[in-house]
C-alpha cells in the first residue's frame, strides 16, 4: 500500500489504524469529517458482535494507507 500524509486525501476503501491511551483499533474507512475530527469506518468490535461500522474521534497517532 501507500501511505497517506496528507488526511485531506484520504478516501472511503482507505485502511486506517490509531491508538488511544489504552487501545488501539483498525479498519476500513466509510466516511471521515475532517472539520469534527470524526472517522466512520468498518471493521469488528465486541459491541457490534462482529462486523458493524463504527464512529470514532480522530486520535493521534492515527495512520492511513491506499491499498494498489
Amino acid at each position: 500500500g501507500e501511505p497517506i500524509n496528507d488526511i485531506k486525501k484520504v478516501l472511503p476503501g482507505d485502511l486506517v489504524q490509531f491508538w488511544t491511551e489504552t487501545w488501539g483499533h483498525c479498519g476500513i474507512v466509510k466516511n471521515i469529517d475532517i472539520e469534527q475530527q470524526v472517522i466512520e469506518m468498518y471493521s469488528s468490535f465486541p459491541s457490534t458482535d462482529g462486523y458493524g461500522i463504527q464512529r470514532f474521534r480522530i486520535t493521534e497517532p492515527c495512520f492511513f494507507v491506499r491499498m494498489q
